[in-house]
């Protein structure tokens, strides 16, 4: 099984978010997706398998099976439109966050995701002890992946700003660019991508009766 690596929201290699794509020939049973996805040790591994015109696209993290990951889900779309639909600008994927499309536009990929609420919340002295000051508001969303996190921040800071479209800094030590913008209620976030590795898995099912 082809498996890649791929760093999302970057056009740097050891940038942006790393995610690992996989692509069986047909589905494979879910205990060896988790055992692969605790193997690559990654945030996630993302595994895709082509149905009719479309892509079923499901995520693992090493602790198990999620609904939603912006960065891993770009990540599959340039390794499939570099690799194996090379003819392809846009991809649509069956999740479990319902149909997702990412179009090649313009050197970048581009998602059409769900937005989601954020629910405001008291601030407390925890918060401020673990970031260094008192935050002047705290928001409580759904999770923090980061590409799925801009499906929350993005309606927020819309309403707050007064403006559709906004340029996001991954403020971490990896870095990374996120292009987003609100349109009705889906968030599209778009970014490049670099690829560290192509490797080739040599796993197989286990027999009960061996």
């Amino acid at each position: 099984m082809k498996c890649y690596i791929a760093d999302a929201f970057t056009d740097t290699v050891f940038k942006g978010n790393p995610a690992a794509v996989c692509l069986p020939e047909q589905w494979i049973p879910d205990e060896l997706m988790q055992n692969i996805a605790r193997e690559n040790n990654l945030s996630e591994t993302a595994f895709t398998v082509t149905k009719g015109d479309a892509y079923e696209l499901r995520w693992f993290t090493p602790g198990g099976e999620i609904d939603l990951c912006g960065h891993a889900t770009l990540a599959a779309a340039y390794v499939l439109m570099r690799f194996v639909i090379k003819d392809r600008t846009r991809i649509s994927f069956l999740t479990k966050s319902g149909e997702l499309t990412v179009r090649k536009k313009d050197g970048r990929y581009e998602l059409d995701m769900p937005s989601y609420p954020l629910h405001r919340i008291p601030v407390t002295e925890e918060m401020a002890a673990a970031v260094g000051f008192m935050p002047a508001e705290a928001w409580l969303g759904r999770d923090l992946v980061c590409g799925s996190g801009h499906c929350h921040v993005i309606p927020m800071w819309a309403e707050k700003l007064k403006r559709q479209d906004f340029r996001a800094l991954q403020a971490s030590e990896r870095s990374g660019i996120l292009y987003c913008r609100l349109s009705g209620d889906r968030v599209f976030i778009a970014g490049e991508a670099a690829l560290y590795s192509v490797a080739e898995l040599y796993v197989q099912e286990r027999r009960d009766d061996l």
